[in-house]
């Protein structure tokens, strides 16, 4: 009996060690594109529109497992983007924006409800500092919480594991 509880033990450990680095996996993506978004010259360049939409179109579409990307002014309004235009309006509510705006590093800001779908998403934002080194805003993401749910599932882990996920600060 105690070598079955060790067993079973051992493969607990042993999912949940999975759990934690298929999430570990997926915030370091997310960490990765938001730096790019963050980074890139046109982004940082408050006169480029353009420019900078045509560069939001191409990381969204290289990275179609978000459902809402875009980038944020400082007052929190959308910056080089139609605020109308799938898959850049920013998420839906104001503890997203008041949390997102507030951090001056990568965060995860919360559950937010993806305008064009209306579904619950998780949001995460990277500050965006122009030239001068001055906060200037935001890059964010949202990862609906099904996709997220989807891609557990995918690890084949029994219905009795239940996977959390939080700020370790």
């Amino acid at each position: 009996e105690q070598q079955e509880l060790d067993r079973t033990r051992a493969d607990l450990e042993a999912m949940a060690l999975l759990a934690a680095a298929h999430q570990e996996q997926l915030i370091a993506g997310v960490k990765q594109i938001l730096a790019t978004v963050a980074s890139g010259p046109s982004v940082r360049r408050s006169d480029l529109a353009s420019l900078c939409r045509e560069f939001l179109v191409n990381v969204a579409n290289a990275s179609p497992v978000y459902a809402s990307m875009g980038v944020l002014d400082r007052p929190g309004n959308p910056r080089c983007i139609d605020s109308q235009a799938p898959p850049f309006a920013p998420p839906q509510g104001d503890a997203f924006l008041a949390h997102a705006l507030a951090q001056r590093d990568f965060s995860i800001a919360g559950f937010v409800v993806v305008r064009e779908s209306g579904r619950k998403a998780l949001a995460f934002s990277m500050p965006v500092f122009d030239y001068q080194g001055e906060f200037s805003g935001l890059a964010y993401a949202a990862l609906e919480l099904g996709q997220l749910d989807q891609q557990l599932k995918a690890l084949q882990m029994p219905n009795s594991v239940r996977v959390f996920v939080t700020d370790p600060a």
